[in-house]
């Protein structure tokens, strides 16, 4: 009875499952019922679904505090602090490589250390290029797609089956000690 219970198994809508046999990999499958071989197929099923990671924070949907603000501060171009905020959206695309190359512990939370510490590098580095200005402005976009790239790119070279679909700067503000200045300098000039 028992190895006909184990001969059957379901991969849910929102993952795939990797199906090992004799402990090296066989097949990836797709959502929906299938079969296995009992006591000799290992079945792992990953979640396929979209995640969201707020940064520098490290979680999605997290509240920042004030006195946050120090971890997102980085230096542009012409010398000057931007506290820079953004939104990653990634997802599992191959399985197999997340489940092989991430450490088994808790792969979802090393997957968001990850990220994390690819981005803040990349974004550190794209800020660094551009001044204050284009980074709040003109060039935003531009630092926005290129990091995205850039940070799909250092995930390929990992192999870890990570995509990310969508990088988006949320905020970019001067520091608290100098926004007032900042912002009496934006009213001059629009007046």
């Amino acid at each position: 009875a028992y190895v006909s219970l184990d001969s059957v198994y379901t991969v849910a809508p929102d993952e795939q499952a990797v199906v090992l046999r004799f402990g090296k990999l066989n097949s990836t499958t797709m959502p929906g019922l299938h079969l296995k071989i009992p006591l000799v197929d290992r079945v792992l099923k990953v979640s396929i679904e979209e995640h969201s990671l707020r940064l520098p924070g490290g979680a999605a949907d997290n509240i920042r505090a004030a006195n946050d603000e120090n971890d997102t501060l980085m230096l542009t171009g012409d010398l000057n602090t931007a506290g820079v905020e953004w939104t990653i959206q990634w997802k599992v695309v191959d399985p197999a490589d997340y489940l092989f190359r991430l450490p088994e512990d808790d792969r979802d939370e090393f997957a968001r250390q990850l990220l994390t510490t690819v981005s803040r590098t990349v974004m550190n580095r794209l800020v660094g290029d551009y001044s204050f200005d284009e980074v709040i402005g003109a060039k935003r976009s531009d630092i926005t797609h290129e990091a995205r790239e850039a940070v799909q790119k250092i995930l390929d070279e990992y192999k870890c089956g990570i995509s990310v679909p969508s990088l988006q700067m949320q905020r970019v503000t001067p520091p608290s000690q100098v926004r007032p200045a900042f912002d009496r300098v934006n009213a001059a000039i629009q007046e």
